[in-house]
């Protein structure tokens, strides 16, 4: 619900669906089931509760869950991570381009990857060590979504049936 500030579930089973405030442009559901936007504000669709760090460190961006159970935020110049179960803040990352982080990623190696609009460079993030490595030479790598693959590991949906 990007720009109306809407957030909807739909029951696949009955097309029923439950609209609630809080919706975002980045989005992403970690391994629990719960919904996290870029503002980094979780949902918990079992409570139906929404929970925020006591700090602000909302971006306007994409947001990935890694393979730590931390939840990445775009930010200005930069990546955040948040604890998922706790939300404490954790550490910044600035990284090598100036302006506004968009799509962040998480993949199956456990590196956390970042790209900015209007930049030909994807940066590579090393979450123990905050190592980063530049990959150069990109068409405009703008995102939000899951551009390594890597989240579908991390989504934690019900089985198939059949």
């Amino acid at each position: 619900g990007w720009g109306n500030n809407k957030l909807v579930r739909v029951d696949l089973a009955t097309m029923g669906y439950e609209i609630m405030p809080g919706g975002s442009y980045g989005i992403t559901v970690d391994t629990q089931g719960r919904v996290w936007t870029n503002w980094v504000q979780r949902y918990d669709p079992a409570t139906g509760q929404w929970q925020s760090p006591s700090a602000s460190v909302g971006g306007s961006g994409g947001i990935a869950q890694d393979l730590q159970g931390r939840i990445w935020a775009a930010q200005q110049n930069g990546v955040i991570w948040v604890d998922m179960e706790t939300l404490a803040v954790g550490d910044t990352v600035p990284l090598p381009f100036s302006g506004q982080a968009k799509g962040v990623s998480a993949d199956i190696d456990g590196y956390v990857w970042v790209t900015f609009q209007n930049d030909t460079n994807a940066y590579r993030i090393d979450p123990t060590t905050y190592e980063v490595r530049t990959v150069t030479g990109l068409n405009d790598p703008y995102t939000y979504s899951d551009m390594t693959g890597g989240q579908l590991s991390n989504v934690n949906c019900n089985p198939p049936v059949g």
